[in-house]
């Protein structure tokens, strides 16, 4: 198996697994929870909002954040792990968080890349041309047309939101009852 495909079959369980490391190691207190939190929440808006634009492998999304970015979404997983590693209050977090994202994260984009360019070919490469890989150009105001609230739900975004909420009631736990 190569590592591209190890990383697609298995990145939530990872994803999972540097969370609870996260957890175990963390220092937390009320205000690294706050902070975090707001930021997880940025990235759980940003994810939300992208979502609202996909439809999986049928129209290619490259208006709303797909104009800012091409990974709409996997910048907001990495927002949403700033957050995580801003509430943890524990330095070690960062370079733990970072490591796995760019391992895990530059495989996922790539390989996704591949299969945009054999589904959508000349279109994908255009649009590959005008729109940076990750970090956004916020020069570009995007185009509005193309969100539905009915992509979001199919997307199945309820789901990183628990994950969020989850992580955030697990250290409000720890901070109470390990005072």
């Amino acid at each position: 198996m190569v590592f591209s495909e190890f990383v697609e079959k298995n990145r939530v369980k990872f994803s999972v697994l540097i969370t609870m490391i996260i957890i175990i190691i963390s220092r937390p207190n009320y205000w690294s929870i706050a902070g975090g939190f707001l930021v997880s929440i940025l990235g759980n808006l940003l994810r939300l909002w992208s979502s609202g634009y996909i439809k999986k492998e049928k129209v290619l999304a490259s208006t709303g954040p797909y104009s800012l970015t091409r990974n709409p979404l996997y910048l907001g997983n990495f927002i949403i792990g700033a957050g995580f590693c801003l509430a943890s209050w524990q330095i070690l977090s960062i370079p733990i968080f970072i490591l796995f994202f760019l391992l895990f994260y530059i495989p996922l984009i790539k390989n996704e890349e591949r299969r945009m360019e054999e589904i959508f070919k000349e279109e994908y490469l255009d649009y590959k041309k005008k729109v940076p890989v990750f970090f956004p150009n916020l020069k570009k105001f995007p185009k509005k047309d193309g969100f539905s609230i009915k992509n979001v739900i199919e997307n199945k975004e309820w789901r990183g939101i628990i994950s969020t909420l989850l992580f955030y009631f697990a250290l409000f736990l720890k901070v109470i009852l390990f005072k």
